[in-house]
């Protein structure tokens, strides 16, 4: 399929799968989604911990004791 015939059978699909936009019914509810950005700091102790855990789990292959 070329280019030109690609960009025909698109726009074909957005038209039939485009949902037309609903009457203003006053009986539906409007609701607001906000969303925060959580920034965490990951103190030294933690990541000492964490890398710890995941030698016991994994190993470490370049460390032979």
């Amino acid at each position: 399929m070329d280019q030109k015939t690609y960009l025909k059978e698109m726009a074909k699909h957005v038209q039939r799968n485009n949902t037309t936009p609903k009457s203003n019914n006053p009986s539906e509810k409007k609701i607001q989604i906000t969303m925060y950005k959580n920034t965490q700091v990951i103190d030294s102790d933690s990541m000492e911990l964490y890398r710890e855990m995941m030698m016991g789990r994994f190993g470490n292959n370049n460390d032979q004791e």
